[in-house]
């Protein structure tokens, strides 16, 4: 029989949350053909509203006008996320796209041109360690982690994603390509537990992709990497947390050209449960 001593995650009272959270999206392309530039979106902070039901939540977001940097373009762009975190599984759905984009300040290049990217897909992967170890707990809130304590993770994705510079400014890509990546993922997950109601998770995986680039018959390995890092406080009604989650994909191109996409999401959540 199991002690309290032995119990490392509990689930809170209630099947209902509530919750208010603004965000940041962002993306960054860098591209083999131009040296020392890489390309930067230009979106504004998101402030909004989620619901949650036991294991499910969605969430609604509206932009805050003018916290772009006013030097650019605001990019133009959609992002939507839906998060399964169940007890041994954890499943993301995503489609992020932008339009428009802009040089580092620091380029010699003060350029902006119209690159579209967009990616869609499904990345999953499994808790091996899922009686001591709680995702739910560092990204849904909807759970607490007790004791410290880590999980090997191991599971699939599948993306798809398209790249097209609108205005040549990327000649390789002035006509759209478009890449299917898929394959399976492996990596680890910790979280660290102090001060009873304090957490820090840390994950990682990546992903040994195989890209397929569409139109062609080009077929190539394209490793993928995705990490994330959440830091919160838990009280028995209420959660607050400050959170990044990211991926980053490859892309090859006439076998020489190693692209990169990178996008993340940084949020800061405060869940009321009912």
């Amino acid at each position: 029989m199991l002690t309290a001593e032995d119990v490392f995650k509990e689930d809170f009272p209630g099947d209902f949350s509530l919750n208010f959270f603004l965000s940041y999206n962002f993306a960054r392309f860098s591209h083999d053909e131009i040296e020392d530039t890489a390309f930067y979106s230009n979106r504004p902070l998101d402030i909004g509203i989620g619901f949650g039901y036991k294991k499910l939540s969605l969430k609604l977001s509206i932009n805050i006008p003018f916290t772009h940097n006013l030097n650019f373009a605001k990019s133009e762009s959609i992002v939507g996320q839906l998060h399964y975190y169940g007890e041994k599984m954890h499943i993301e759905f995503s489609l992020k796209n932008y339009l428009g984009m802009h040089p580092s300040r620091n380029s010699s290049s003060s350029r902006e041109i119209d690159l579209q990217l967009l990616t869609a897909g499904v990345f999953s992967q499994y808790i091996f360690n899922h009686r001591a170890h709680s995702l739910r707990a560092a990204y849904s809130l909807n759970e607490r982690q007790k004791k410290s304590s880590g999980s090997f993770l191991v599971g699939g994705s599948v993306f798809y994603a398209s790249v097209l510079s609108q205005d040549a400014a990327i000649e390789t890509y002035s006509e759209r390509k478009q890449f299917i990546h898929f394959g399976p993922n492996a990596g680890y997950s910790y979280s660290w537990i102090f001060g009873k109601d304090f957490f820090l998770n840390a994950f990682f995986s990546l992903g040994l992709h195989t890209e397929l680039e569409l139109g062609s018959n080009t077929v190539y390995f394209s490793p993928a990497v995705f990490p994330s890092l959440s830091f919160g406080y838990h009280q028995e009604k209420w959660s607050v947390a400050l959170s990044a989650t990211s991926s980053l994909l490859l892309f090859r191109t006439d076998g020489d050209i190693h692209d990169m996409l990178l996008t993340c999401t940084a949020r800061l959540v405060f869940v009321k449960r009912f």
